[in-house]
């Protein structure tokens, strides 16, 4: 597999290291035994969560809910599916939250606001994500951010920000004839998007 890849962005030995020392980070903060309630953002953040609970030498239980914010290219309006148990699920437990990637940040502080309003306190809610990007450029965060997170990504100028988030859970690159052939000729746009990655 690796002999086709034209860059190793991120070793998956990397990504092992990082999230065992998240896992270590999380079983210090519920080191008291009361099992936590872990609710991953569907679908995006599968493969991390997956890492980050065979880390977890701690007792928890599983909820997921599935998030659409992004319809095509623009970046749309929230809407949160899930089972209808999870309201019950939540009520005085300890939350943690766990997601792929801290982009625009709208759909962790949604989220977090839907846990609010069934009376857990702020201090109950945690957020863990694999990438957490600040947007420097913009002068301003919302309220919400993420507590753990593997790699931080600073922003600072718009022309660095691009709307496409590259995967970073497995070792990742594209040789020039696979990007050519399974990307720039269906959408040209994305060569900005994505040269900037394999640029030496």
């Amino acid at each position: 597999m690796q002999s086709d890849l034209a860059e190793i962005l991120i070793t998956s030995d990397a990504i092992e290291r990082r999230v065992a020392e998240l896992g270590r980070e999380l079983a210090r903060r519920y080191a008291d035994g009361e099992p936590v309630l872990v609710i991953a953002i569907m679908h995006g953040c599968v493969l991390f969560l997956a890492d980050l609970v065979r880390e977890l030498p701690i007792p928890l239980d599983l909820e997921f809910v599935y998030c659409k914010s992004y319809a095509g290219a623009e970046r749309g309006v929230l809407e949160f599916g899930h089972r209808a148990s999870l309201v019950e699920a939540i009520r005085g437990r300890r939350v943690l939250l766990v997601d792929d990637i801290f982009d625009t940040g709208r759909t962790v502080n949604h989220l977090v606001e839907i846990v609010l309003e069934k009376g857990i306190p702020r201090r109950d809610v945690r957020i863990a994500v694999h990438d957490y990007k600040i947007r420097q450029y913009l002068g301003k965060e919302l309220p919400v951010r993420p507590d753990y997170y593997c790699r931080k990504h600073i922003v600072a100028t718009p022309e660095e920000d691009f709307w496409i988030h590259y995967s970073s859970h497995e070792l990742v690159g594209l040789t020039a004839e696979e990007r050519e052939a399974h990307y720039y000729t269906h959408d040209a746009g994305l060569r900005d998007a994505l040269e900037f990655l394999y640029r030496e």
